[in-house]
């Protein structure tokens, strides 16, 4: 899949942090809280309305949202796992 645009992107990327995050049941602040952020900001980022830093994403990756691997982390931010 080709992307036009960085807000294309972000929005694309925000909504695939939602949707695993809604199959896991997990709430907008439970996920915050693991990851060290404020709710407000994380609603940002799945809203596709924040750049986020990459450490950021590395760690919404990482954390149990995404059920990434070590392995997985290592070769790219992990969204389909």
């Amino acid at each position: 899949m080709l992307i036009h645009t960085d807000e294309a992107l972000l929005k694309l990327i925000g909504n695939r942090i939602r949707e695993l995050r809604k199959e896991r049941k997990l709430s907008l602040r439970d996920v915050a809280f693991k990851i060290g952020m404020e709710p407000s900001n994380l609603s940002v980022i799945e809203n596709g309305k924040s750049n986020p830093q990459i450490l950021t994403c590395a760690r919404i990756a990482y954390d149990r949202v995404s059920n990434c691997s070590n392995k997985t982390i290592s070769q790219g931010i992990c969204l389909e796992e």
